[in-house]
C-alpha cells in the first residue's frame, strides 16, 4: 500500500508527516484515510507523549478531500456514503487518541483538512500569508460532512462557526487565533523549532488545561445566544432569513448544514456526529443535485489557471511597475488592484480634479478594507502610497505595463497609444481596457503591435473575478503570457478570447439585454422580468443590471456590436430614448428605476412615456416564454462564438459567463445548461421564435448540426 504519512520521533514527541506522492498538494482520499488509520493504530501502543500532524508540502497543509473521488461518488451514492463513514471513523479515532494531538498548519487548510485539524486536540498555525483555514464545501454544493458542522461551532462559537460553514469563507492565521480556531500562531521562519517547543509544553497537563480554558467563551453573547434556547432560536431564524436572501433557495447544502447545526448544537457530540452523517447521506439522494455542476466549474477554473486558452511561454519577465490612463471609476479601481499587490502605479488624467476623484476612489476602498480587517491601517497606508498621479507622462518611462482606461472612443485611444509609444521603454506593454473595440483596428497605427493587447476588466474590477485577454493578430506570445501572469498575481481568472467585436462576454450578453428590451417594448412588465431572471438564478435582472452599468455605456457598447453583426444584434429604440432623456441609471439617480445612492427605488414613471413612442402591440406571452427568449438567444450566440473559436472550448465560454455576467454557477454554465434543456428542444423553440419575432432567432449552424446528430456541447 502507498505510504502517505511518514513517522518520525524525537525526544518522545511523535510526528506524522503528510506527503501525498507525486502531487503538489495534500488531499484526503480513501487510501489516505486507510494509511492514517494504520498509523494511528500503531501509535496507540507507543509510549509517546504527544503527536503532531504536519505537512511536507510548502505552504500546503491539506487542501481538502480529493474532489475527483467525490465527482465519481455522486454517480454512485454508495461510494460517497462509504467515504463519509470512513472519514468519520478515522477522525473519531484521531479525536480519541490518549495523548495530546496537534495539527501543525503551515499553509492552506481547507475542507476535509480543516475537519482533520478539528479532530486534533490542539491546532497551531504559521504566520505565513499563505495560511487559509476554512470549510468551503458549500461552494461545491455539499456541506462539511466529516464532523465540521459539529466540531467547528462547538470550538469557536455558534455564530462564528455557523457563518464560516454557510459562507464557505476561509480565515488567515491571525483571524483564526482571534476566533480560537488555533491555539497559537508560530513564526514561519522558525516553524519547526517553535512547533517542537509547543509540543514539549503540552506534555504538561497544566499547559493543556490553560490552552483549553483560553477557548472558553464568556460574556453577554454567550449568555444570550449559546446558553439560551430562545437566543439560539432567534439566531437560527435570522441566519435562515439571510441565507434565503443570498441563495434564493437554489443551494440546498447550506440550508441542510444550518438545519443540522440547529438540531444538534445542544446535543452530545457523538449524537450530533451521527445526525450529520445521516443528513449528508440523505442529501446525496436529492439535495446535492447541483453539486456535479459546481464541481465541474471548480475543475474548469483549475484548468484555466493552468491554461488560459492557449499555449504560452513559461518564463517571462514580471510586471513590476505599472501606469493607468484614466482616473474614472474603472481606471482608479484597476490602480487599486495593482497597488494592493504591491505594484507601484502612476495614474494619469487630464486635470487634478479628475485625479483627485480617482485618488478618493482608491483611498475609500482601502478604508473599507481596513474596517473589514482585510488590511491593517499600516498595510493600507503603505499600499496607498504606491499610487502617484500626473497630468503628463512623467514617470511612465519606468512602467512595464500601461493600462489605458479612457473613454470608449477610437480616435482618443489611438492618440493616447501614439503618445505612449514615443516615451515608453522598448519592452513595455500597452494594454487597452476596451470592452468592445477590435484590437487590430487600434494596433494599425502602432510601431510595435506585438506589445499591444486587450485586457478587459469587468465592472467593478476590484470585485469581478474575470479578465478577458484579447491578443491582436500581431501580439506576441510573451506579451500574452506576461499579462496572464499579472492577472494571476491580481487574483483574477484570465481567459484568452479572439479579437472580434464585443469579444466573448459582451457579445453573448448583448443578446440577452437586447431581448429584454424587445420584450419591454412588447409590453412585458420590467419588474416582472427582472424577478423572473433572478428566480432563474441571475444575480440581478437585465434592467437593474443596465442601470448599474449605466445605460449610456450599454448603448455605446451595444452600438459597436450592432454595427458588427447587423440585424440579429439590432438594439431596440428604447435604449436610445433612455440615453437621449438622460435616464442613465444609478449614476444620476434615474434609469429604468429611480435610485437614491446605492438603493433601488420604484420604477421610473418616465419610462411609460418613452414606451408610448416605441411600444409594439402586446403579445400573449407567459413568463416562461420570455425567459426562454432571453436564455436561448444567449445560447444561440454562445454557440456561434464556439463555432468561430472565439474561446477555446465550451468550458472557457461557460466559466467566462459565470465570472463575467454572474450566470448562476449551480447551473454549471450556459452551454452545460443548454445540454440539460436539450439542444433539439432549444432549436425547435428558436425556430418558433424566428417565425413569430424575426430573423434574430435563426438557430446557428452549430446548434442545427448538434441537434441533427443528437450531440451535446459536453460529451
Amino acid at each position: 500500500m502507498t505510504e502517505y504519512f511518514k513517522y518520525k520521533e524525537e525526544e518522545g514527541i511523535g510526528t506524522l508527516i503528510f506527503d501525498y506522492p507525486g502531487e503538489k498538494i495534500n488531499k484526503i482520499s480513501p487510501d489516505v484515510l486507510d494509511d492514517l488509520e494504520q498509523k494511528l493504530d500503531a501509535l496507540s501502543t507507543k509510549p509517546i507523549k504527544a503527536l503532531a500532524i504536519t505537512s511536507a508540502k510548502e505552504d500546503i497543509f491539506i487542501a481538502g478531500a480529493d474532489i475527483k473521488i467525490f465527482e465519481k461518488a455522486f454517480e454512485n451514492p454508495a461510494i460517497a456514503e462509504k467515504l463519509i463513514d470512513r472519514g468519520h471513523a478515522v477522525f473519531r479515532k484521531l479525536a480519541s487518541m490518549p495523548i495530546p494531538t496537534v495539527a501543525a498548519i503551515n499553509g492552506v487548510c481547507l475542507g476535509g483538512g480543516t475537519e482533520l485539524a478539528l479532530a486534533c486536540k490542539f491546532r497551531v498555525a504559521s504566520d505565513s500569508p499563505k495560511v487559509q483555514i476554512g470549510t468551503p464545501e458549500v461552494n461545491l454544493g455539499i456541506f462539511p460532512g466529516w464532523g465540521g458542522t459539529q466540531r467547528l461551532p462547538r470550538l469557536i462559537g455558534l455564530e462564528e462557526g455557523t457563518n464560516l460553514i454557510l459562507t464557505g469563507k476561509s480565515v488567515d492565521a491571525k483571524k483564526a487565533f482571534k476566533l480560537k480556531l488555533v491555539d497559537a500562531v508560530l513564526p514561519k521562519e522558525f516553524f519547526k523549532e517553535e512547533l517542537q517547543k509547543f509540543m514539549v509544553s503540552i506534555e504538561s497537563k497544566e499547559k493543556q488545561k490553560e490552552l483549553i480554558d483560553k477557548r472558553k467563551k464568556s460574556g453577554l453573547k454567550k449568555l444570550l445566544l449559546e446558553d439560551n434556547p430562545l437566543g439560539r432560536s432567534l439566531f437560527f431564524y435570522m441566519a435562515n432569513k439571510k441565507l434565503q436572501e443570498t441563495t434564493k433557495g437554489h443551494y440546498k447544502a447550506p440550508e441542510l448544514a444550518l438545519d443540522v447545526i440547529k438540531r444538534t448544537y445542544a446535543l452530545p457530540l457523538d449524537e450530533g456526529l451521527k445526525e450529520e452523517v445521516a443528513v449528508f447521506k440523505r442529501g446525496l439522494q436529492k439535495d446535492f443535485s447541483n453539486s456535479k455542476n459546481l464541481i465541474n466549474l471548480f475543475f474548469a477554473s483549475e484548468e484555466i489557471k493552468k491554461n488560459p486558452g492557449m499555449d504560452l511561454p513559461k518564463e517571462v519577465p514580471k510586471i513590476n511597475r505599472a501606469a493607468v490612463i484614466g482616473a474614472g471609476t474603472m481606471g482608479a479601481k484597476i490602480a487599486y488592484l495593482l497597488t494592493s499587490k504591491d505594484i507601484p502605479v502612476r495614474l494619469k488624467d487630464l486635470n487634478w480634479n479628475l485625479l483627485g476623484k480617482g485618488y478618493g476612489t482608491v483611498f475609500e476602498i482601502y478604508q473599507i478594507l481596513v474596517k473589514k480587517r482585510k488590511f491593517t491601517k499600516e498595510q493600507a497606508d503603505r499600499k496607498f502610497q504606491l499610487l502617484s498621479a500626473t497630468k503628463d507622462y512623467s514617470g511612465f518611462k519606468q512602467a512595464d505595463l500601461v493600462i489605458e482606461a479612457a473613454v470608449e472612443n477610437l480616435e482618443i485611444k489611438n492618440k493616447i497609444f501614439s503618445e505612449l509609444e514615443a516615451i515608453l521603454s522598448e519592452d513595455a506593454i500597452i494594454a487597452t481596457n476596451t470592452s468592445s473595440l477590435v484590437i487590430d483596428s487600434m494596433a494599425k497605427t502602432l510601431k510595435h503591435p506585438e506589445r499591444f493587447i486587450g485586457m478587459h476588466f469587468f465592472n467593478p474590477p476590484d470585485r469581478m473575478p474575470l479578465v478577458e485577454i484579447i491578443p491582436g493578430s500581431k501580439t506576441s506570445k510573451e506579451t500574452i503570457a506576461r499579462v496572464v501572469n499579472l492577472c494571476k498575481t491580481l487574483g483574477k481568472t484570465a481567459v484568452v478570447v479572439k479579437d472580434v467585436p464585443g469579444f466573448l462576454v459582451n457579445r453573448v450578453f448583448a443578446t440577452a439585454a437586447n431581448e429584454a428590451s424587445w420584450l419591454l417594448e412588447e409590453g412585458i412588465d420590467m419588474e416582472t422580468l427582472d424577478k423572473k431572471m433572478t428566480s432563474f438564478g441571475m444575480p440581478m435582472g437585465p434592467f437593474v443590471l443596465a442601470d448599474e452599468v449605466g445605460n449610456d455605456i450599454v448603448y455605446k457598447v451595444f452600438n459597436v456590436i450592432e454595427n458588427a453583426y447587423g440585424e440579429r444584434m439590432k438594439q431596440p429604440e428604447i435604449m436610445k430614448l433612455m440615453v437621449d432623456n438622460q435616464y442613465l441609471g444609478k449614476k444620476n439617480g434615474k434609469g429604468f428605476y429611480l435610485w437614491k445612492g446605492e438603493r433601488k427605488g420604484e420604477k421610473n414613471p418616465g419610462i411609460k412615456r418613452l414606451l408610448s413612442k416605441t411600444q409594439k402591440p402586446k403579445t400573449t406571452l407567459d413568463p416562461s416564454d420570455a425567459e426562454e427568449r432571453i436564455l436561448f438567444s444567449m445560447i444561440n450566440e454562445a454557440s456561434r462564438c464556439l463555432g468561430e473559436s472565439v474561446a477555446a472550448s465550451p468550458t472557457y465560454i461557460d466559466l467566462a459567463l459565470v465570472y463575467g455576467t454572474g450566470f448562476p454557477p449551480f447551473r454549471g454554465g450556459l452551454l452545460r445548461y443548454a445540454d440539460e434543456r436539450g439542444i433539439p428542444y432549444i432549436v425547435e423553440r428558436l425556430k418558433v421564435f424566428e417565425k413569430k419575432y424575426g430573423s434574430r432567432f435563426a438557430p446557428s449552424q452549430v446548434l442545427l448540426e448538434k441537434a441533427s446528430k443528437k450531440e451535446k456541447f459536453y460529451s
